[in-house]
């Protein structure tokens, strides 16, 4: 812990953050068509010289009749390169803090079935309510709820909070029923709204009728917890190296801060299921990569976590744009594949050091 200096936190923290400014950008001008980011600049520099700046948006991002690359860029792609960084961001940092609350190097916040949870009160307020017209916040809202119900059921199933072992299996337990669940509900869906909800329930960056005001919002409660969970850094160091008898003996109490911080990784959780539907495996992924990099201390490790998460995200949306000329594989579909094989090198590893 001693090793983190100030000017190891501030030239790591910046160095992320620069390379995810840098990611968002880039990987809006690739996919099927590849734009040029000088022609864009030159493009947009044009347009807001010749109408201004507030009525060159509104023709980018509405339906006025503006160059189809400027279309592209400002209304389809630069929309779904945020969405993809905030997502990543909340992914990276809920299962950072659920690795540390739950000393368990395989929790996730997929594994564990809360992603799971909040897919269902997600597609629950969806169906009732329909896409995204009764609002994104609501549908968030929705999804919190059932992923908040599904941790305090996956606690009370596994018996508290002394058998990490006991909590992942009840989560993996819970996390099938709640598919068979969502399979249910699927059905009674109708035929039009069945693909929305195959291409949901896949993990899709869809941002067709989610408006950039809307992504703000969400934008900044996502960072205000990623923000939250970084002030409770001693708390998890604490949680995470020691037993709740030694954590409460250095000054914390260990029930009312691993209430809190896993309510705040089960808020991240839920904005990213009600936006982008269950992406797999990012919450596992992320974290182990930069614990590597950056170290164990929470400190640096939290908001790594978040940036390498949308820095994650960002390439395998791309991936999943450009892989298969003429289709579009969602973003979830190619975490899965790469985060089946590390989830099980992780399991292999601890395997092989138990024995």
């Amino acid at each position: 812990m001693s090793a983190l200096t100030r000017w190891r936190f501030h030239a790591t923290v910046t160095g992320l953050a620069v390379l995810v400014l840098v990611l968002i950008p880039i990987c809006s001008c690739l996919g099927s068509q590849v734009l040029s980011p000088a022609e864009i600049f030159r493009l947009a520099r044009d347009d807001i010289a010749a109408q201004g700046a507030t009525r060159a948006w509104q023709a980018w991002t509405g339906s006025e009749r503006t160059d189809g690359r400027l279309k592209i860029f400002f209304g389809l792609r630069l929309k779904r390169a945020l969405l993809a960084a905030l997502v990543g961001a909340a992914l990276g940092a809920a299962g950072a803090s659920f690795q540390a609350t739950l000393r368990n190097p395989l929790a996730d916040p997929y594994i564990l079935g809360i992603s799971g949870g909040g897919c269902l009160g997600a597609l629950c307020a969806r169906l009732i309510f329909g896409a995204l017209s009764f609002g994104a916040i609501s549908v968030m809202a929705s999804s919190f709820a059932a992923a908040a119900g599904t941790l305090f059921l996956v606690v009370t199933l596994a018996g508290g909070w002394r058998s990490p072992e006991h909590l992942l299996l009840t989560g993996v337990v819970v996390n099938a029923l709640y598919s068979a669940a969502i399979l249910l509900v699927s059905s009674l869906a109708s035929t039009e709204s069945l693909a929305n909800i195959s291409l949901y329930l896949m993990g899709y960056l869809k941002t067709a009728r989610l408006e950039y005001a809307t992504l703000g919002l969400v934008g900044a409660c996502i960072l205000a917890t990623v923000f939250f969970l970084h002030t409770r850094f001693r708390a998890l160091n604490l949680l995470a190296m020691v037993g709740d008898d030694e954590a409460r003996a250095l000054g914390i109490d260990p029930r009312r801060s691993r209430l809190s911080i896993l309510l705040a990784a089960t808020l991240l959780t839920s904005a990213s299921v009600a936006l982008a539907g269950p992406i797999g495996f990012v919450g596992l992924i992320v974290p182990h990569s930069m614990r590597l990099i950056c170290g164990a201390d929470h400190r640096l490790l939290l908001i790594s976590s978040a940036f390498g998460g949308s820095a994650f995200l960002l390439l395998a949306d791309v991936v999943g744009r450009s892989a298969v000329r003429g289709h579009e594989l969602p973003v979830g579909v190619v975490t899965a594949v790469i985060g089946g094989g590390f989830f099980l090198f992780l399991l292999t590893r601890r395997r092989r050091r138990h024995s």
